[in-house]
């Protein structure tokens, strides 16, 4: 996700300010303005490209911004599974994609550079765990924070969690809870929406799942925070849908001599 605020236009500026905005985007920022109406309605896309067309067809520089946008735009819907469009979008070498409400309002836009996919789960990180076996390491530090390289454990999955566009995390704190809850906050840093289930008492593997009361869609990924792993999460959640199964578990062999 990136913030939009600097793509969006409105319709009846005039298209030399969509120019200016264009030149003032970064290098490395894809460059397309997305256009909205007075009650914030997205109603078309615009590029450089499309005002030099308009201006080629004589249109004034001085016109509006509808003079010269294109209203045959591409968007996924907000609350949809998208995985199969964004996969068509990425084929087309389209990287800046605009959510939608049903009321065609802007929820965010994608940078697909950034974002693989926008995998419809939420995610629960089970992190109460003492780390019994790697003490010393785990008398001042939860386990989940430990560090590989230059980030703890538990913030390497949620960032691989970001990149397959997850933006509802539950992770279950106990053991050092506060340093967890210090470090990740509400999660708005990172653009997503962090919640903790705080265990008094150990709950197992799965026993945190009691206190979600709801969450944003109807899957549910649960793993442990402190697991390393290179798993591709947009292959795991559709061999799941495509089993119609009411849950499916990824583990790996492991022998006992």
């Amino acid at each position: 996700m990136i913030k939009h605020q600097e793509h969006i236009v409105l319709k009846d500026d005039e298209a030399r300010t969509a120019l200016k905005i264009l030149d003032q985007l970064p290098d490395s920022a894809s460059r397309t303005l997305f256009v909205i109406d007075e009650q914030g309605k997205m109603v078309g896309t615009v590029t450089d490209g499309d005002i030099r067309r308009g201006l080629l067809n004589d249109r004034e520089i001085s016109q509006t911004i509808e003079c010269f946008m294109n209203t045959n735009f591409k968007y996924i819907q907000d609350g949809e599974n998208n995985i199969s469009l964004i996969k068509e979008f990425k084929k087309a070498n389209i990287n800046l994609i605009p959510k939608l409400d049903r009321g065609f309002n802007i929820v965010e836009i994608l940078d697909l550079n950034l974002t693989r996919t926008q995998l419809p789960f939420t995610a629960l990180l089970m992190a109460g765990g003492r780390g019994e076996r790697l003490k010393p390491f785990t008398d001042s530090i939860p386990k989940p924070m430990l560090q590989v390289g230059d980030k703890p454990i538990l913030e390497i999955n949620v960032d691989r969690l970001i990149s397959y566009g997850v933006s509802e995390i539950y992770i279950s704190v106990k053991y050092l809870k506060e340093q967890i809850m210090d470090y990740f906050g509400d999660g708005s840093a990172k653009g997503i929406k962090i919640y903790y289930l705080e265990e008094n008492d150990p709950l197992g593997t799965l026993g945190a799942l009691a206190h979600i009361d709801n969450i944003d869609h109807e899957d549910l990924l649960v793993m442990n925070s402190d697991l390393l792993t290179n798993i591709d999460f947009e292959d795991f959640f559709n061999f799941y849908k495509g089993k119609n199964a009411s849950m499916a578990l990824a583990s790996i062999p492991y022998n006992v001599s």
